[in-house]
């Protein structure tokens, strides 16, 4: 008997045919919350890496960051942990999404737009929130403001950028480690 493809793996087939709906509701069918989120994690992991599809994973990665949060919102009542669990993760797609829209990065056959820098920064704010919201160290300060700096530069906007990379500096300081 052939083996079940995943369902990260249905979800691929479904964005390689144009289907994002589908391919939301192949990571969605089945499983908890902390599944469902790393599905999404999986499959925008693949979509930049693999596919070079970057359009893509800023459409699930949002999705999945939407999803999250939304389950997180849920849980918040009777499950403080799980909410925060969920938070946490959503945290890190947001983070993991926007930082491959940085075009430093200048991977192989990836074509990052100024569209996809501004969704980017979006995300990477997202990101910063949570961060701050969650009262994480400030070491994840530092690099949450960091990646917010990088996308404001990449952006065209040095004094944005500066005021961030400031910031991300003085977290570092804060946190014990060399700048």
């Amino acid at each position: 008997m052939p083996d079940r493809p995943s369902p990260v793996e249905l979800a691929l087939g479904h964005v390689e045919a144009g289907d994002l709906a589908g391919a939301q509701n192949c990571l969605q069918a089945d499983g908890d919350g902390e599944t469902i989120g790393a599905r999404y994690a999986e499959l925008t992991g693949i979509l930049y890496a693999r596919n070079k599809d970057v359009a893509g994973m800023l459409a699930l990665g949002r999705a999945g960051i939407d999803y999250q949060l939304h389950q997180a919102e849920r849980a918040a009542a009777d499950d403080s942990a799980l909410s925060l669990k969920l938070r946490t993760a959503a945290k890190s797609l947001a983070f993991n999404v926007a930082a491959n829209c940085w075009p430093g990065w200048s991977d192989d056959g990836v074509v990052i737009e100024p569209a996809h820098i501004e969704d980017g920064l979006e995300l990477a704010k997202l990101s910063l929130g949570l961060v701050e919201e969650l009262e994480l160290a400030p070491g994840k300060l530092a690099t949450a403001s960091w990646l917010v700096g990088a996308l404001d530069l990449a952006a065209g906007r040095p004094e944005a950028a500066m005021a961030s990379f400031d910031r991300a500096r003085t977290c570092s300081l804060l946190g014990g480690e060399r700048s």
